[in-house]
């Protein structure tokens, strides 16, 4: 994935792609063996060493399951994923495995096209 040089300006923020890993419930390895980004760039992307390009945000914002604009936050976005609403809050959602979190996320995609085929 490309990277550009570090610069004194940074158009994305690390503490926030951080957080949207650890969002998933995701380890630095098993972000890297999803989204094909070596786990030493993703590290490097997170504490601010490397500046991730465009490539890099759309392949972690699908793998962190968010809009790339996420990553250009100031502080990460305080409102949470709409699948609270179905009965899966707090720790119960955490609890979660990414692959899991990522099927329900499927299916729910899926139930609301249906919906609006239905209606």
């Amino acid at each position: 994935m490309a990277t550009q040089s570090v610069s004194s300006e940074r158009w994305s923020n690390p503490s926030t792609l951080r957080w949207c890993r650890q969002r998933m419930g995701l380890d630095v390895d098993e972000a890297a063996r999803i989204s094909a980004i070596d786990a030493n760039q993703i590290e490097d992307y997170e504490s601010g060493s490397a500046v991730p390009g465009l490539d890099a945000l759309e392949s972690l914002s699908e793998t962190y399951r968010c809009p790339v604009g996420y990553f250009f936050l100031e502080s990460p976005p305080e409102a949470e994923a709409a699948l609270s609403m179905r009965g899966l809050q707090g720790r119960k959602l955490e609890a979660l495995h990414y692959e899991t979190l990522a099927r329900i996320e499927q299916f729910l995609s899926l139930t609301d096209l249906a919906a609006f085929f239905v209606y």
